[in-house]
């Protein structure tokens, strides 16, 4: 019953991130595609792991053009703000996502997500994105994310994600600490602290109970 009434919770909000984010998948491409070297006319890739808040350094190089077995409808999301999540969920059944402004492409196993309202932060949607309350919600309240033996997340899961509107001021604090943990990240410092912080506000936004946030 309090897993239903945090399902209820969630489920009630209108806003989901679909409202104002333009979503899609990485390329595909054959092994051969891709080359170590940087040579004329070739982009980079992205080829190594990605956790939150954090990816490693760890790029090849391809051809962007028509020879690709599927890429985007356009370029445009592999350059500017925007936030990346991975399609295998974590061992702990948690959502790995992390932010982005550096020109680079990634592979079909990761999701972009572009913003497309003034009003709502990258920061604000990567604190919710990564917290243990939707992971929660998407984990335990979806068929696809427990399909076979590496627990994963669809597209459109992503989507309709309930994402709350608020007020530009009541997303900083959420901002800061996004900022923090990021710094952090990059030093190899411990985040665990902040990462709980945003979670307690997570909970608030979300409205849950004592007893809820327990569970």
């Amino acid at each position: 019953e309090s897993d239903n009434s945090i399902f209820s919770k969630l489920d009630s909000i209108q806003s989901k991130l679909s409202d104002f984010s333009e979503t899609a998948r990485g390329i595909l491409a054959d092994k051969d595609s891709y080359k170590s070297e940087f040579e004329n006319g070739l982009k980079k890739v992205f080829t190594g792991n990605l956790n939150r808040y954090v990816i490693d350094e760890l790029f090849s190089f391809i051809q962007y053009d028509d020879s690709l077995k599927e890429k985007p409808k356009g370029y445009s999301f592999f350059t500017g703000e925007r936030i990346l999540v991975r399609r295998i969920i974590s061992r702990q059944f948690r959502m790995m996502a992390t932010y982005t402004s550096e020109e680079f492409v990634c592979k079909k196993d990761i999701y972009i997500i572009k913003l497309n309202d003034e009003t709502i932060n990258y920061k604000y949607v990567l604190a919710l994105l990564n917290s243990k309350l939707l992971s929660f919600y998407k984990t335990k309240n979806s068929g696809s994310a427990k399909k076979d033996d590496f627990t994963q997340i669809t597209l459109g899961d992503i989507r309709q994600l309930p994402i709350p509107k608020i007020e530009t001021l009541k997303q900083h604090k959420f901002i800061k600490l996004v900022d923090e943990i990021l710094t952090a990240k990059e030093k190899n410092n411990d985040t665990t602290i902040a990462e709980n912080e945003l979670d307690q506000l997570v909970y608030q936004l979300y409205e849950l109970t004592e007893e809820e946030i327990k569970i």
